[in-house]
């Protein structure tokens, strides 16, 4: 198995008059060893183990690799634990990786899952334009879905 045939990155990286090539290493400063191990263990065809808790690091790592087929299964997994408890640390990373398709769900999860009941910090989540657009157009979509009575 090849790290190119798995990764843009280290296609061009390997293929091309880098740094890398040259010296035949690479500085990783922003991850963690573990996050860097499930994503070289994903390049040789090995799932993110169920236990992985820092999705965050490993979305990273895919955006710096760019390994699409990674950061797909990284937004899955993190919109698939989706609670309330973590909406907030998950939108932060979806805004700040610009996950389109996370930052919808966590709009969608914001419009239909939060109540006034919930304890919910507004001033944290008015930080995240992404997601609050998100937000408005699910809240938007519900109001046409509605039918209005006849009398």
């Amino acid at each position: 198995m090849n790290f190119r045939n798995r990764s843009e990155y280290f296609e061009m990286a390997l293929s091309r008059d880098w740094l890398e090539k040259k010296e035949k290493k690479m500085d990783l400063k922003e991850c963690s060893v573990e996050a860097l191990h499930v994503a070289v263990n994903f390049m040789y065809g090995i799932n993110i183990p169920e236990d992985f808790k820092e999705h965050a690091g490993l979305l990273h790592l895919a955006e710096l690799f760019m390994m699409d087929n990674l950061k797909e299964v990284v937004e899955e997994r993190l919109a698939q634990a989706l609670t309330k408890a973590n909406f907030l640390e998950t939108s932060q990373v979806a805004e700040l990786y610009s996950n389109t398709s996370l930052i919808t769900k966590c709009g969608h999860f914001l419009f239909e899952e939060i109540g006034d009941g919930d304890e919910i910090i507004w001033e944290e989540i008015v930080k995240l334009p992404k997601v609050m657009t998100a937000f408005g157009k699910r809240a938007k979509r519900g109001k046409e879905d509605v039918v209005p009575l006849k009398v």
